[in-house]
């Protein structure tokens, strides 16, 4: 017999314990009678023959023995063959980047499908499920008993441009399976997988790929780009960068490439939102040729400020917003045409959705009370990991007086003798605010302050525009609205907001995602992942070939303990008697 703990096993020790604990028990003390007439037979007990007679004689010494024994083995967890066809199968497949390599024809995410349909087809096994190895590894069909079923799922599943993390895909298969019932787990990828069966398609791959654009402004209506190309190829190559700029040619750069090196390709071309970066396709996978990144001239969020002007918010949001509007008087019904909100020393009531700075004002629906003001306050603790202080320190900032906050929710990202800056966020709501006036503080004149700014901007709109790798999932705040529409590659999608945020599906395939909901705008330039030659997988997962022809007595020892320590307790009280005393 096997065992999935073994050293389980040593809880065996217990055993002797228990029966040396029965041998010890208190000794009988002296006592004068009359007559030893009814004592003889207990004193005959004290010999040892005596004494292991009544240890035969014990229900309740050899219950717990057998309670002890079954312990240990359940902790072992004993493994049972399991009978042909009674095994559970899970099909992982790998998606990645590297799976669109036509070395074999015509893919090798084509082949290895094909591969998975034949096991799925013929394979004598009891259930199915499908698990797709992507950035994200995801279940496209739990454990069924209908081969049609995992069939369509294999079908329909298809190549990422991102990479794809095995581990994690085998640990997802690795639970699917329940209590007491393990399954074979099959992978169908590029590269061998430790603890599980590897179906390997392609060898090494000689890639040339673009890896990286950065663009950053140079000068009135200019941005200077930089190109990094790799090289995973045993020879030198010499090729040809094409840079565009909003779809219309910008730049031919020449760029020679050492053996498994990189090099960069730099121009200053006009500005734009988006920039692309192609090399000839000279290798088996063409998808990685193509680099998309966002310009230099990125849209930017709409603003609303509300209440009286401050020249250090008013400047900071006008270099950092694509626009600003004004409003003295607060009217919120006008307010879900921007996507953000700034009050400025003003009294709010009730917000209506949407994301909102607030400097030094407040409103009637947060969970807050202003008790008064405190003066001079000095920071004692910031929240550095929280994206709104990421390159902020306001450990040295001077403030004359600040709202004296009591908050009820929420999170204190920077903290005096009371709150100075609070983050909150409720469904449909996204609230930061500063609890001191511009005027009384030197925050304005400080280097962090327009980082802050930009900072906060970002966490309640979102950034405009962003250079994301494939195969991310990203989530943007919704505001005021409900429904949004997500365009991208592979046609458009209709997304319902869900506690107050839009919840975007993987960005699988290489291009321009754009998201559209009334004033909110946003897109997202997606680039390949990488490419580059990995070693086997499947490290710390823990075996899965061991047992994977196995099932657990685990479940049914489970069951037998407690049924021991039911009877075990029964016997116990029946001898104590309903007094409590011995019988």
């Amino acid at each position: 017999m096997n065992f999935a703990n073994p050293s389980g096993l040593w809880w065996l020790a217990a055993v002797p314990l228990v029966v040396l604990l029965y041998w010890l028990r208190p000794q009988r003390r002296d006592v004068v009678v009359s007559s030893l007439l009814l004592w003889r037979r207990s004193l005959g007990e004290r010999s040892p023959r005596a004494l292991l007679r009544r240890l035969q004689r014990d229900v309740l010494l050899w219950l717990q023995v057998l309670t002890a024994c079954v312990g240990a083995l359940a902790l072992a967890r004993p493994l049972r063959p399991l009978p042909p066809g009674a095994q559970d199968l899970v099909v992982v497949l790998d998606a990645g980047i590297r799976m669109q390599a036509q070395d074999i024809s015509p893919s090798r995410f084509e082949a290895a499908r094909r591969a998975a349909l034949d096991l799925v087809a013929t394979g004598e096994f009891g259930r199915v499920a499908v698990v797709v190895a992507a950035r994200h590894p995801r279940v496209l069909q739990p454990l069924t008993a209908s081969r049609s079923a995992a069939v369509g799922a294999l079908r329909a599943a298809s190549p990422t441009d991102g990479p794809s993390d095995l581990e994690a895909a085998l640990r997802l298969a690795a639970s699917l399976s329940p209590l007491g019932r393990s399954a074979q787990v099959h992978v169908f990828s590029d590269r061998p997988v430790q603890g599980a069966h590897s179906h390997v398609f392609g060898g090494r791959l000689d890639d040339v790929s673009v890896v990286g654009v950065v663009a950053s402004p140079f000068g009135q209506g200019r941005q200077r780009v930089a190109v990094r190309v790799r090289n995973d190829s045993p020879r030198p190559r010499r090729l040809e960068v094409s840079v565009q700029v909003d779809g219309q040619p910008a730049a031919r750069l020449p760029l020679w490439l050492p053996p498994g090196g990189e090099g960069t390709a730099r121009a200053v071309v006009r500005a734009g939102q988006l920039v692309e970066a192609t090399v000839p396709s000279q290798d088996l996978l063409p998808t990685n040729d193509r680099f998309l990144a966002a310009g230099a001239s990125a849209p930017r969020p709409s603003v609303l400020l509300v209440g009286p002007g401050d020249p250090f918010l008013e400047h900071g949001l006008r270099v950092l917003a694509g626009r600003v509007d004004r409003q003295e008087v607060p009217q919120p019904q006008t307010w879900s045409g921007s996507e953000v909100v700034v009050a400025h020393r003003v009294a709010l009531g009730s917000l209506p959705p949407g994301s909102y700075l607030l400097v030094r004002a407040s409103a009637l629906d947060l969970p807050l009370r202003v008790r008064g003001t405190v003066s001079a306050p000095e920071v004692v603790r910031q929240a550095q990991t929280h994206p709104l202080l990421r390159f902020v320190d306001l450990s040295s900032v001077h403030v004359r007086r600040a709202w004296d906050l009591e908050v009820r929710g929420g999170e204190v990202l920077v903290e005096a003798a009371a709150p100075l800056v609070w983050a909150y966020e409720d469904e449909g709501v996204r609230v930061v605010l500063v609890a001191f006036d511009l005027r009384d503080s030197d925050f304005g004149l400080r280097p962090a302050f327009p980082i802050f700014l930009a900072n906060a901007l970002d966490w309640l709109a979102g950034p405009a525009v962003r250079t994301v790798e494939a195969g991310t999932a990203l989530s943007v705040p919704s505001g005021a609205q409900r429904v949004a529409r997500l365009v991208g590659p592979g046609g458009a999608v209709t997304l319902q907001a869900q506690g107050g945020r839009f919840l975007l599906p993987a960005f699988d395939r290489t291009g321009v995602y754009r998201l559209e909901s009334g004033p909110l705008r946003r897109w997202w330039a997606v680039h390949p992942g990488p490419a580059e030659v990995r070693g086997p997988a499947g490290a710390g997962v823990g075996a899965l070939r061991g047992v994977d022809e196995t099932a657990e007595w685990t479940p049914l020892l489970l069951g037998c303990l407690a049924a021991l320590l039911g009877a075990e307790w029964w016997l116990f009280t029946r001898r104590r008697g309903p007094a409590g005393g011995a019988r």
